[in-house]
């Protein structure tokens, strides 16, 4: 009856070292399920930062665009209105003629 006793002893081993096999592959499932994690988390936030440089950048374009803009029309304003008053008097008396109202001819 040796022989079963030692084949119930080799079949313990087998079984031990199979259990063993498949605590490890899981340990090393795991370990590589958080560094795929990790990695995932940095690459998320690496294109989150370049997502946000690139909004910062438009943004600040944006405004430099938009502060050129206002000071052209401002400008152009500015010189509008100055021709005006410059010419204002020209201008009705140009009027007065086309319209034929020159009431004091």
């Amino acid at each position: 009856m040796e022989i079963f006793k030692l084949a119930k002893e080799i079949e313990k081993v087998y079984n031990d070292l199979i259990e063993n096999t498949k605590k490890e592959n899981l340990r090393e499932i795991e370990k590589l399920k958080k560094k795929q994690e990790k990695d995932f988390e940095l690459l998320s936030e690496q294109k989150q930062e370049l997502i946000n440089s690139t909004l910062k950048t438009l943004s600040d374009d944006l405004r430099q665009r938009t502060t050129r803009f206002k000071e052209a029309v401002s400008n152009i304003l500015e010189t509008t209105i100055s021709t005006y008053e410059k010419e204002k008097e020209n201008l009705i008396n140009s009027i007065i003629n086309e319209l034929k109202l020159d009431f004091d001819a």
